[in-house]
């Protein structure tokens, strides 16, 4: 067996699991949407599955509550509450910073006189890890719950991190417009 076989084994074994792993993903949406769609009087509005189907978002306008989805060990679980019953709505961004410093550089004579090239240089790359809409309500025993909007590293100011902080923060006043309108209705 010579090296280009195996380079094409390699390569035959990363695109079968690149094709698992879209399957797998394809069925945990699949199995969110229907949990949601199973929800028993409850007109879904608007809903939003979370990165990788780990959770979600589902509101019914008309009587003013929101679901929300977590899986835990494969299965699916579920928690609705009044729109009145939320105390706080926050967009949480997870942010990481590295900076790399190269070599030395190198020392080219011009003339009998050395002149650095290629010095010391940092460089710092913003990663933003994990944004989250989370909502905390007035249930002690669920008080906080999270709809993950990104789940894997992108540069912090790039197009990707622009579109998800968009979609967080669309989603974060969509649920404080709802409670909000149903403090004023509660009086």
């Amino acid at each position: 067996m010579g090296l280009i076989d195996l380079i094409l084994i390699a390569l035959g074994l990363a695109v079968a699991a690149f094709v698992y792993s879209l399957i797998a993903d394809h069925k945990r949406h699949a199995q969110m949407r229907k949990a949601i769609a199973g929800l028993p009087d409850f007109r879904c509005d608007y809903h939003r599955i979370g990165s990788g189907a780990r959770d979600a978002v589902t509101i019914d306008e008309g009587s003013g509550t929101l679901c929300f989805f977590w899986r835990v060990n494969g299965a699916i679980t579920s928690h609705c509450v009044r729109a009145a019953d939320v105390v706080a709505v926050d967009v949480f961004e997870n942010r990481t910073t590295k900076t790399v410093a190269p070599g030395r550089g190198v020392i080219v004579m011009v003339g009998g006189i050395g002149v650095p090239v290629g010095g010391r240089r940092q460089a710092t790359h913003h990663k933003v890890t994990r944004v989250e809409v989370r909502t905390t309500v007035s249930d002690p025993a669920m008080p906080l719950h999270s709809l993950t909007v990104l789940n894997t590293a992108c540069t912090e100011g790039g197009g990707l991190h622009a579109l998800v902080s968009e979609a967080a923060d669309v989603w974060c006043a969509r649920i404080r417009a709802m409670a909000a309108r149903a403090q004023r209705a509660a009086g």
